[in-house]
């Protein structure tokens, strides 16, 4: 489960500032089925983009949108970082860290299996770590080891072993904030005006108090009321088959309302999910 990829301790100035130095985006190729990383480091003399790896085209929009989730938490941290003793910011920051180490384990783990593939087979592989990722995302919005451990322990059902076929992702981003998910800045980070920013660290902070909503839970998986009678999902039956999801519905839902290439920026992990990625999503959220 993507637990894996939650840190145990807030990063060090080393690793914060490592990650942050780096800056992945995504470019089409001349394949329509395969799509490219490149990766600028910002401590370079003269910046510039250079390859990084392919990967299937099928993962495209919704890496698009884990990359905004990811940016928009490095942007926050940035804007606020001056402010970080102040009373209204100082008790986030350190799970704003954390949220933002979890994304950067989160896509390291996709992007590098695929870094030694032949460009010939990139787009028949699938990632089992990132569906892990969003199956997670999409029925808890969290991702640290306290919330796992509680779903564990309600849902019969084992993450790793449910496909994302059965989960409908439009429901999913329909239900996100507008401006958490990207949709309202077309996911692009430099058209967030400098009065946006303290609204958006609002939300986002208050994103990550909402508790994991066991309505939502339980009308995907069978759950545990907490009196030992299981409630049985009222969507289709998430399959304990695993396996290969490539045509797994992720492709639109999670696709279709993201952008084409927006460089150096990226999209955002839908939020049920990464409501935000690795901060939370409340589905009873107007978006």
């Amino acid at each position: 489960m993507s637990d894996y990829y939650w840190p145990k301790t807030v990063p060090s100035e080393i690793h914060k500032d490592y990650i942050f130095q780096i800056r992945y985006s995504i470019k089409e190729t001349e394949h329509e089925d395969v799509s490219e990383i490149v990766v600028r480091n910002l401590h370079d003399a003269v910046p510039t983009d250079k390859h990084h790896a392919f990967f299937p085209q099928m993962y495209d929009k919704i890496l698009r949108m884990t990359l905004w989730t990811y940016y928009l938490y490095i942007n926050l941290y940035e804007q606020f970082h001056r402010r970080r003793r102040q009373k209204k910011f100082k008790t986030f920051f350190p799970h704003l860290l954390k949220c933002i180490v979890h994304l950067d384990n989160v896509i390291e783990s996709f992007i590098r299996p695929f870094m030694d593939v032949p460009l010939p087979e990139i787009s028949n592989k699938y990632s089992q770590n990132f569906t892990e990722y969003l199956i997670t995302d999409f029925l808890l919005g969290r991702h640290d080891p306290d919330t796992l451990k509680m779903f564990r322990s309600r849902c019969p059902k084992n993450i790793e072993r449910m496909s994302t076929n059965d989960l409908d992702f439009k429901k999913y981003r329909d239900n996100m904030s507008k401006k958490l998910s990207g949709d309202e800045f077309n996911y692009d980070i430099s058209k967030i005006n400098d009065d946006e920013w303290e609204p958006l660290w609002d939300e986002v902070q208050e994103w990550c108090k909402q508790k994991p909503d066991t309505a939502w839970i339980s009308s995907w998986v069978p759950w545990d009321d907490g009196t030992g009678r299981i409630i049985q999902p009222t969507h289709n039956d998430t399959t304990e088959e695993g396996g290969n999801d490539q045509n797994n519905g992720m492709e639109y839902e999670m696709s279709s309302g993201a952008p084409e290439e927006q460089p150096g920026v990226g999209g955002s992990g839908p939020s049920g999910g990464s409501g935000m990625g690795a901060m939370g999503f409340d589905p009873n959220l107007a978006a």
